[in-house]
């Protein structure tokens, strides 16, 4: 507590309550590095760094460091010798953990079991996702959307829409949580869809969002012929 002035915001008033927390913490204010290593430890970590050296393609620098500090979040009560956590390399602090792990070499003697090593690990399939959006990892799809469903009623009639057309072989999107007309409309302009399908009650209406006298009225049973047509003619 003698250095809690030196906290991030977030620990300076937690760390009564959950002090372990802070040693987590990816904030450098938070972050204590302890140089001490025990005898055993070193030559382990030695040995991890140059395996990760000799793996093709990896630098030297700028890929991993090394920190002599606990990671609570890598269950440190029950891991050895050495823990690991990846982080992605250009997402905010809050959410840059994408994995960690450790060695748990007395976990099976607790649990009854002989004396066998071992290392687990685990991963945070959004949080890999998020990096991997942040690094651009995946290329952004070319393609356009065909249709944009927008359902003023607010029943189900865009999902069985936006059900239909996919059925036939068309990329449509729709939003969703009962959004007003205007949000929608926004929406399906940003996606830049070739076509608008409205549905109204009762009737649905195929437009092309970025014309708005092109519009025609549809029943639900001949849409899909109407928007093959229409897309075709584009």
């Amino acid at each position: 507590m003698q250095r809690r002035d030196q906290l991030c915001p977030d620990h300076i008033d937690r760390i009564s309550e959950n002090p372990m927390r802070v040693l987590d913490c990816k904030r450098e204010q938070c972050v204590k590095r302890d140089q001490r290593r025990s005898a055993h430890g070193r030559p382990a970590v030695r040995r991890l760094r140059s395996a990760l050296h000799a793996r093709q393609g990896w630098p030297r620098r700028g890929r991993h460091r090394v920190q002599a500090r606990s990671v609570p979040g890598c269950g440190a009560s029950t891991t050895t010798r050495t823990t690991f956590e990846c982080r992605g390399a250009r997402t905010g602090v809050a959410q840059n953990a994408a994995g960690g792990g450790g060695r748990y070499d007395g976990l099976i003697e607790q649990l009854g079991g002989p004396a066998t090593p071992g290392i687990g690990f685990g991963l945070g399939i959004e949080r890999i996702m998020i990096a991997c959006d942040a690094e651009g990892v995946f290329p952004v799809p070319t393609e356009r959307l065909d249709v944009f469903v927008i359902d003023t009623t607010g029943g189900d009639g865009g999902r069985d829409v936006a059900r239909d057309l996919r059925g036939a072989g068309f990329r449509v999107d729709r939003a969703f949580d009962g959004r007003s007309f205007k949000s929608q409309m926004t929406a399906a302009l940003r996606s830049r869809a070739r076509l608008g399908v409205v549905i109204e009650d009762p009737a649905i209406t195929v437009r092309t969002l970025q014309e708005k006298a092109s519009r025609s009225s549809v029943d639900r049973g001949t849409l899909v012929d109407h928007t093959t047509e229409r897309l075709s003619n584009q």
